[in-house]
């Protein structure tokens, strides 16, 4: 559901139709739906955007310009797309949920296909990061104050970052009793902090945690094994690398252990792809 403050009433959906309710008489109104493309099987949710745009999400996507009704109307005409990423055009794509940052930029989170945002030129492009969570169902997004994503799923929840397309991930690990957040569950409170309802309970963040940095930690070579030979000298500058055995190992460390967990490391060796 999502409140309107300009009809002064509150729009919600059931699995089949969609409700306006004036809060002043507390009267339900039926929205019929009209278009030709089309119409969802089945809602899941709800989104009122700055621009006086309504966001329906359910079996494909409805969007509805109530920027030239400012009283409310039982029968509207809707923009209606049925998949944004299925590569079949005769299967409805389900979408979980919508959000919008407070700069007006447009989320879509989908079961099957991860996270799209709605790009100047109006078209859903998927983010950078969706193929990291993708293979878990979304299942509620939410934006906080300065922008951020926070996406919740069935294993985990994720905070992304527009800006740099940093990504990260909460789960057991940092002490979260339940990774798996019911549809449409989750807000964000007055203070700032972002919560979502799962199976044990609800989660609470605050929106101003410190992100996973890059690039900050310094490494130290320990070790390289070499034709099953483990050297430890830390200043080598060759290696013979011969057919019968083109293969060695590097070990590495760091001394800065903190979120060990969410920490990983890359090496490129200099003249290769």
């Amino acid at each position: 559901l999502d409140y309107d403050s300009k009809r002064s009433g509150i729009w919600f959906t059931t699995v089949k139709s969609l409700y306006f309710m004036d809060i002043d008489t507390r009267t339900p109104t039926l929205i019929r739906l009209s278009t030709n493309q089309g119409n969802p099987m089945r809602y899941h949710n709800v989104m009122l955007d700055s621009y006086d745009r309504l966001w329906i999400g359910g079996y494909g996507l409805c969007r509805i310009d109530l920027s030239q009704n400012a009283s409310v109307s039982d029968v509207y005409k809707i923009d209606f797309v049925p998949s944004i990423g299925e590569t079949d055009a005769n299967r409805y794509e389900r979408i979980t949920s919508v959000a919008e940052s407070p700069s007006g930029r447009i989320f879509i989170g989908s079961q099957s296909n991860g996270v799209y945002v709605l790009n100047e030129k109006g078209i859903y492009t998927p983010i950078p990061i969706t193929n990291q969570v993708f293979h878990h169902r979304i299942t509620k997004l939410q934006t906080d104050d300065s922008g951020d994503l926070w996406i919740g799923t069935t294993d985990g929840i994720y905070h992304y970052a527009p800006e740099n397309h940093l990504l990260t991930r909460f789960s057991r690990e940092d002490g979260l009793q339940s990774t798996s957040c019911y549809i449409n569950s989750g807000f964000k409170l007055s203070n700032g902090r972002i919560a979502f309802g799962t199976a044990n309970g609800v989660l609470m963040f605050d929106a101003q945690f410190e992100q996973t940095k890059t690039h900050d930690r310094k490494v130290a070579i320990t070790g390289i094994v070499y034709r099953d030979q483990l050297d430890l000298r830390q200043n080598i500058s060759n290696l013979d690398i011969y057919p019968d055995r083109p293969f060695f190992i590097l070990q590495f460390s760091s001394l800065d252990i903190s979120n060990e967990h969410r920490t990983t490391y890359a090496y490129k060796i200099d003249g290769e792809s």
